[in-house]
């Protein structure tokens, strides 16, 4: 019973990657992969005036079979879009778009160019996000 106790352990924390270990520079500072809530996979990502949130329906729970992703992001400013967009956590505001979040390779460490697009105008422009490893 005592040798089955460590293999126990060491399994449980090993089953799920923690989210927040995924995180990735990028030329406004570190993103980071937040959480998922039911199938939507939520990252932050800093920019000049604040934070915006991505949202990428689908990927919640994808670790190692990742591709190119379509959501949509929200900031914390006030915004300028014609209407208000709230994410599956609650978030609102009236600085939202549309993304596409291309994945280098399928599982992580892996970097990323996502594709961002401000209110209804198709994605147009890039942030690209470096994997940080290590501490």
């Amino acid at each position: 019973m005592r040798a089955v106790l460590p293999i126990l352990a060491l399994a449980l924390t090993t089953a799920a990657p923690a989210l927040a270990d995924e995180v990735w520079s990028t030329p406004f500072g570190d993103a980071i992969y937040e959480a998922d809530i039911g199938d939507t996979t939520i990252i932050t990502v800093p920019q000049t005036d604040g934070v915006m949130r991505v949202y990428l329906p689908g990927l919640a729970g994808n670790y190692d079979s990742r591709g190119t992703h379509t959501g949509y992001w929200i900031g914390n400013g006030e915004g300028y879009c014609p209407a208000g967009l709230t994410g599956i956590d609650g978030t609102g505001s009236r600085q939202w778009g549309e993304v596409i979040l291309a994945f280098d390779y399928a599982a992580y460490p892996t970097g990323w160019t996502l594709v961002v697009g401000d209110c209804f105008a198709p994605p147009y422009w890039t942030i690209r996000g470096e994997a940080r490893t290590g501490g």
